[in-house]
């Protein structure tokens, strides 16, 4: 029995990929342009926990990383270029339940992006969830805010690490 509810662009239906609404006044928040960071750190794959848009997603995409993004809920407004990342084989889209590790924990990622609900306890859990794949680096969306920034200083202590500078509000801690 699978519990994942679907995923992209394999088993999409595409009436409802076809419902995503790509206005043009939507272009990709600059601010979620994490490229360079990805580039340097030599990132070939990205977990993405929460997809909103598909900002950062899209950046990721273009920075030439594989990115699989999850989501809880169907989100019909996405940015312009995210679609065609999708179409591309660059995204892969997975909606599902947050109650459970969103991928198979088999797979690893090299970086682990966390812009989920920024309430503390999804947070905790989001984390939980990334360190499960492995990854080199995990980042945080809205570092500054009270759900998010006490759950990096626990993740600094742990690993031993500080956080890094990304982006507008956006961090990222090194695994040791």
């Amino acid at each position: 029995m699978t519990r994942y509810v679907m995923a992209y662009p394999g088993a999409e239906p595409k009436e409802l990929l076809s419902t995503v609404e790509i206005a043009s006044n939507i272009p990709p928040d600059p601010r979620m342009n994490i490229g360079d960071f990805i580039r340097s750190n030599d990132i070939k794959t990205v977990l993405e926990l929460g997809t909103g848009s598909g900002s950062s997603a899209y950046w990721c995409a273009l920075a030439g990383a594989k990115v699989t993004t999850v989501e809880t809920l169907w989100v019909s407004n996405r940015c312009q270029g995210f679609v065609e990342e999708v179409w591309k084989g660059n995204i892969t889209l997975v909606l599902c339940s947050p109650d459970f590790p969103p991928v198979p924990t088999d797979r690893k990622f090299d970086f682990v992006f966390i812009d989920t609900s920024h309430i503390l306890a999804q947070t905790e859990i989001d984390v939980a969830f990334a360190k499960q794949y492995s990854p080199k680096w995990i980042g945080f969306d809205d570092e500054s805010t009270a759900g998010v920034s006490p759950v990096i200083g626990k993740l600094c202590d742990e690993w031993k690490a500080s956080k890094m500078g990304i982006g507008w509000d956006i961090v990222a801690v090194k695994a040791p």
